[in-house]
């Protein structure tokens, strides 16, 4: 190859990597490195402008203005660089050694006569420093190929060779330096410094389902190592393919250990001489996923946090050295008692991979949506924008105006409404697009059950309109159990009269107080209060009977056999706990929503503007919530029960206004009734017996009004508040095993 061809492939070489450079988003106000500096940490200056910036993870890593990346690109291409010339081989020779095979080295410094450097091999195991990333590079002063983990000293002229990432006491991958033409190093060493560790798309971390509950999965993908090294990761299931833990031991040095599941219980408390120590219950946890490509590194939680906020705003762990020049994927964080991770796509979740905007390049394309630039005229057409193209009869495309296009399909040019006098010859159904917002023409009243307008909330919710200008009624029929996770999304109200109730077809009591039973059976509740509403014989046959306070609240929603309405006895088939007596304070609910300790949720109510009423229904058995609110206006709750759930019985989060009157909240797993930074929570003449840890828990700057709340057996508290979270308690309270109320430390928080 002559000169003048090497120069033209040069600059063809540049010209691709100029492309692929302007690909990488520009970012004002930058800091400028000079090329002579790139291994220099010191920061040059304040920033400047017109630069162009390379993040990973919102961290900088290094940054030029263009002009500089050019010129450096092209210096490059008029001097030759030192590079490797003929292959050199690192083999694996077991534990932490390796060998290599003889090659040559093109060493651009030697003044004069053969720049050519034969490298002798290496047949005598050469040991690899353990849990850390080794250098294999050409060391220019020696003339030979120096191993170590500090690396070359680019400033003297050395240049790697491989990278060999010592897992441990094994090698875990050796990554080799390509064969390079001496014209290209410096774009590679430009490359290398901006992309040293970088995700182009995938490798995303998320949980596995499956029997283990910290299983997770991580999504195909492709990562840069080192600038120009492009590794394509395949789909890794962690029960296949075991993670990488990183901890530190006793002596406070790094270690590993494989598993399928990472480690929720406990945390690595560097700097005390203590190998991994268990969890804190109310404590918040932040650990980070590595990749490798081909396996999932993750390093335990090493700090504690009071809170999720705490949490979530703080940095990642500190990785070991061996992980230093890998990128990360995932963070995640975690409460010290969390028995499941983090719901999916919450806040929890942290995507921290370093993406960056690089394609592959030279595929075709082959989705009309990755096409841009197609202006009009700047892509060939002729003619007037805006018009269509059609087909004439010998299949040859033909520029058709507006008009001509009504006349080919049957039609006439466009004219007004008035103009439309039939429909006639339109056949099919004619459907709502569905990508536009339905609204309220006048009231909306539904029924849900075996004779209803639907047979499933599902079909329900899909047919109520999302703009609500109506009172909005929807009735679940006497005796109706839901059985899917009843999803109530979106709705907004553009009136004052926009109202959503959703109520059972009948429930006791529908004004007034919790009853108390007169007497019971091993079969029967009777109650005064009953007879005197004189509903008739058979009234609540199909509903359920809910215990709240007093004897019998382990007996769950018991349903209604038989109803004497004279002597107002409720009958049931037995009481599968505690048989009630004249202390037990009950509810009839008409209506049940059962997870089946299957699903999250009872009825998840998120992101609506519009007021909502919930009267007389049942939900349990959620493995998280019952009831849950997140981002809602204003919901009224009346008459309702809520049981076994493994968080709480009913929890809101970040709403304007909860009210729960007249409710009853039992044997949750942790809470009965949780507010999560709620600006204004009642809960009032509420039965709220026998939950895990407490009755009513205020957290994290939430306020809440208890207004003469009874029950007792709760786990620890009446009433808790924390992290900032307030509770005022008026008149007789619900019990704990602790007291009524009481407050965090030092947290901000205070029951009163």
């Amino acid at each position: 190859m002559n000169v003048a061809d090497e120069i033209r492939r040069i600059k063809k070489d540049l010209n691709g990597i100029k492309m692929r450079l302007a690909q990488v988003r520009a970012y004002g106000g930058g800091h400028a490195y000079p090329y002579s500096d790139m291994a220099n940490t010191a920061d040059p200056g304040p920033p400047g402008a017109g630069y162009v910036r390379f993040f990973a993870n919102d961290e900088h890593l290094i940054g030029l203005t263009s002009t500089d990346i050019w010129h450096d690109l092209s210096a490059g291409a008029k001097g030759a660089s030192s590079c490797v010339h003929a292959m050199i081989t690192v083999t694996d020779a077991g534990g932490l050694n390796i060998t290599w095979s003889a090659g040559k080295v093109f060493d651009a410094q030697i003044a004069g006569g053969n720049q050519i450097v034969d490298i002798a091999a290496q047949p005598v195991n050469q040991a690899c420093v353990a849990s850390s990333i080794n250098y294999l590079f050409y060391d220019r002063s020696a003339g030979a190929l120096a191993l170590d983990i500090t690396g070359p000293d680019y400033t003297d002229g050395d240049f790697s060779v491989a990278h060999i990432l010592a897992l441990h006491n094994d090698i875990l991958d050796i990554l080799y330096r390509p064969i390079d033409y001496e014209s290209v190093h410096e774009i590679k060493h430009v490359l290398r410094h901006g992309l040293e560790k970088a995700i182009t798309e995938g490798m995303i971390v998320s949980e596995h389902a499956g029997a283990n509950a910290f299983d997770v999965d991580q999504s195909p993908g492709v990562m840069i190592y080192g600038g120009f090294n492009v590794i394509h990761g395949l789909l890794i299931d962690s029960t296949v393919t075991n993670i990488i833990r990183w901890y530190h031991n006793a002596a406070d040095a790094w270690e590993t250990d494989v598993n399928s599941q990472i480690d929720a219980a406990f945390w690595d408390n560097t700097g005390d001489g203590i190998i991994p120590i268990a969890n804190t219950a109310n404590k918040y946890y932040r650990s980070t996923f590595y990749t490798c490509g081909d396996h999932i590194h993750w390093v335990y939680p090493q700090v504690e946090y009071a809170n999720l906020n705490a949490a979530l705003e703080a940095p990642d762990p500190t990785p070991p050295a061996a992980l230093e020049k890998l990128p990360k994927t995932v963070t995640v964080v975690m409460k010290g008692d969390d028995a499941a991770f983090p719901v999916a796509g919450s806040d929890q979740w942290i995507d921290v991979r370093p993406m960056i905007g690089i394609g592959a390049g030279g595929g075709a394309i082959t989705d009309h949506v990755n096409l841009s630039g197609l202006a009009w005229a700047g892509c060939g057409h002729t003619g007037t924008a805006s018009r269509y193209i059609g087909f004439d009869a010998a299949g040859a495309a033909q520029e058709r105006t507006y008009a001509q296009v009504l006349v080919d399909i049957g039609g006439a040019a466009k004219g007004a409404n008035a103009d439309i006098t039939s429909l006639s010859g339109i056949t099919g159904t004619i459907t709502t697009p569905t990508n536009l917002s339905t609204k309220t023409t006048a009231a909306w009243t539904k029924t849900i059950g075996a004779t209803g307008d639907y047979a499933t909330w599902a079909a329900m919710i899909a047919a109520m309109p999302d703009l609500i200008a109506h009172a909005v009624t929807v009735t679940i029929q006497t005796g109706t159990t839901l059985t899917e996770i009843c999803e109530l999304k979106n709705k907004h109200g553009i009136t004052k009269d926009g109202v959503i109730t959703i109520k059972a077809e009948k429930y006791f009591p529908t004004a007034g107080e919790i009853p108390t039973a007169d007497s019971a059976t091993a079969t029967t509740l009777r109650d005064a209060a009953l007879a005197t509403a004189a509903l008739g014989n058979d009234y609540f046959n199909g509903c359920w009977v809910f215990i709240v306070d007093g004897t019998g609240t382990d007996n769950g929603f018991v349903l209604i056999t038989d109803y004497v309405d004279a002597t107002g006895d409720v009958v049931v088939a037995n009481w599968p706990g505690t048989e009630p007596d004249n202390t037990s304070r009950y509810l009839i609910v008409g209506a049940l929503i059962d997870a089946a300790s299957a699903r999250s949720y009872g009825l998840d109510i998120e992101n609506n503007t519009v007021s909502i009423n919930l009267y007389g229904i049942g939900a349990q058995s959620a493995t998280y919530v019952n009831i849950f609110a997140s981002h809602d206006s204003f919901i009224n709750t009346r008459y309702c029960g809520w049981r076994d759930s493994a968080y709480g019985g009913f929890t809101a989060v970040q709403c304007l206004g909860i009210q729960i009157y007249r409710c009853g909240a039992v044997e949750g797993t942790r809470n009965g009734i949780a507010n999560h930074s709620v600006n204004s929570m009642e809960i009032g003449l509420c039965g709220i017996s026998n939950n895990g840890h407490n009755g009513i828990l205020v957290n994290s700057g939430g306020f809440t009004e208890a207004l003469s709340n009874f029950g007792d057996g709760n786990g620890l508290w009446g009433t808790y508040a924390q992290y900032s979270g307030q509770a005022r308690c008026t008149g007789v309270e619900c019990s704990g095993a602790s007291g009524n109320h009481s407050n965090g430390v030092g947290d901000g928080s205070l029951a009163y």
